[in-house]
C-alpha cells in the first residue's frame, strides 16, 4: 500500500521546531554537524511518524485520514536509533508518549529561545520552578492490646474479653510516602532543601537531600516520608482510615522548598498539603 510521507517543508520544519535535536528526553543529542567535506553537513535526523504512514505499520491509526498521517501533529524529530528503536519497541512507545515527547521538547526549546530574548534584550531569564507531588508508597496496621471497650465477663475470677465479632484493638496505623520534587523548567535548580512545617505533629519522619545537589530541567528527586498514629477502633475502622493515600493529620502541612539558580538567585515554592492533593505556589 502507499505510503503518507511527509513533505519535505514538513520535515525541515519538524527539525526546526525541536532545534534539530532528538525529542527523546533521554537523548536529545544533536542530530546535525559538520562533515569532513566543507560544502558539506552530516545529518543524523529524521521525521518519524507517530503512527505509522501505511497500514500494518507500527501504531497505525486507521481512523486518521491520508492527509492526517502525512501532517506535522503525526510527526516527530529523532535521531536515526531512536526513531529505528520505537518501531522495534511498539508497546514501549505508544503515539501518546511520543506527542508528549514532542511536546515537551517543544516547550524546552521555546523557553530556550525565550529566555535568550529576555537576557539580550536586559530584562531577567526565567529561572527554574519547583513544585511537589506526595506520592502514596504503603500504609499498614499493627495490633497491639485489645482495648477495655471491648464486652467481656467473669470466668473463675478472671475478667474475659470476648473477641468474637469485632474487637476492638489499639493499632498503630504507618504510612510511607514519597515528597516527589519535579524541576517543571528548563532550568536546574541548586542546593535544593525542604523544610517541613509539621503544625505540631511529632511522629514525621524524612529523608533529606544531599547538602549539594541539583535538579536537572524536567527532572525530579524523591524523598522518604514516614508517618505513625495510634488508633483505638476495629479493624473495618483503621482499614478506612488507611485507605486515605495521604493521612488526614497532614492537612494543612506546608513543605517550603528553597533552590538557586545559575545566578545564585534564591527561590522558594510552598507545597502546601489540602485534603488528597497538594497545591503549589512560588513566592
Amino acid at each position: 500500500m502507499p505510503r503518507d510521507n511527509f513533505s519535505r517543508r514538513t520535515i525541515t520544519l519538524l527539525a526546526e521546531r525541536v532545534g534539530f535535536l532528538c525529542s527523546n528526553p533521554a537523548c536529545g543529542c544533536h542530530t546535525v554537524g559538520p562533515n569532513r567535506q566543507a560544502e558539506k553537513s552530516t545529518r543524523i535526523g529524521k521525521a518519524a511518524h507517530i503512527t505509522a504512514a501505511a497500514s500494518g505499520g507500527p501504531r497505525f491509526d486507521v481512523e486518521l485520514t491520508a492527509g492526517a498521517r502525512a501532517g506535522i501533529t503525526n510527526g516527530i524529530w529523532l535521531c536515526s536509533n531512536c526513531a529505528d528503536q520505537i518501531d522495534k519497541d511498539v508497546q514501549a512507545y505508544s503515539a501518546s508518549l511520543l506527542h508528549t515527547w514532542k511536546a515537551n521538547a517543544e516547550l524546552k526549546m521555546s523557553q530556550s529561545i525565550k529566555a535568550v530574548y529576555e537576557t539580550n534584550a536586559g530584562e531577567p531569564a526565567h529561572g527554574p520552578y519547583l513544585e511537589a507531588d506526595l506520592v502514596w508508597r504503603r500504609s499498614a496496621r499493627m495490633p497491639g492490646e485489645f482495648s477495655d471497650k471491648n464486652p467481656g465477663q467473669l470466668e473463675n475470677g478472671v475478667y474475659v474479653v470476648d473477641v468474637s465479632g469485632k474487637p476492638i484493638i489499639h493499632w498503630t496505623l504507618g504510612w510511607e510516602m514519597s515528597l516527589v520534587i519535579h524541576n517543571n523548567s528548563s532550568y536546574a535548580a541548586f542546593n535544593v532543601s525542604v523544610e517541613l512545617d509539621t503544625g505540631g505533629i511529632e511522629t514525621v519522619e524524612r529523608s533529606t537531600l544531599p547538602k549539594v545537589n541539583h535538579i536537572q530541567p524536567f527532572g525530579q528527586v524523591k524523598m522518604t516520608i514516614k508517618y505513625m498514629e495510634k488508633m483505638e477502633s476495629s479493624h473495618v475502622e483503621a482499614d478506612e482510615r488507611l485507605a486515605r493515600r495521604i493521612p488526614d493529620a497532614f492537612d494543612n502541612m506546608v513543605f517550603k522548598i528553597y533552590y538557586f539558580d545559575e545566578a545564585r538567585k534564591r527561590h522558594r515554592t510552598l507545597a502546601r498539603v489540602a485534603g488528597q492533593q497538594i497545591l503549589n505556589d512560588k513566592a
